[in-house]
């Protein structure tokens, strides 16, 4: 399961930041623009909001889920900025890379 979830981090960031290559090019870094875009609409709201919301729920569970398993809180940074600053597709399967790891680890030492 690590290396099927490690592939996911890779396609989760790579496919929505491909797809905002374009944006960025055009644009430049105008984050007032960027979030005018992201609202645009109903639907476009909807979304953005329906992810925000799940980003945060999921950081509070692997933040639990992290101490529960012993892992590291420093690798909580880099799940932190890899939801935020890629995506929430590619911060979770991250997490879960981790989680993996660490079960496996603790049930060799066993």
């Amino acid at each position: 399961m690590k290396i099927f979830y490690l592939l996911l981090t890779i396609l989760g960031a790579i496919v929505p930041w491909g797809l905002l290559v374009g944006f960025f090019a055009e644009n430049g870094l105008d984050n007032g623009l960027f979030l005018q875009q992201m609202f645009a609409n109903e639907v476009a709201t909807a979304i953005a909001t329906d992810l925000i919301i799940s980003a945060i729920v999921f950081l509070c569970f692997a933040f639990v889920e992290m101490r529960r398993s012993q892992i590291s809180l420093w690798w909580m940074l880099l799940v932190i900025a890899l939801t935020f600053g890629v995506g929430l597709s590619c911060g979770l399967p991250f997490f879960l890379c981790l989680r993996e790891w660490q079960l496996e680890k603790q049930t060799i030492s066993e």
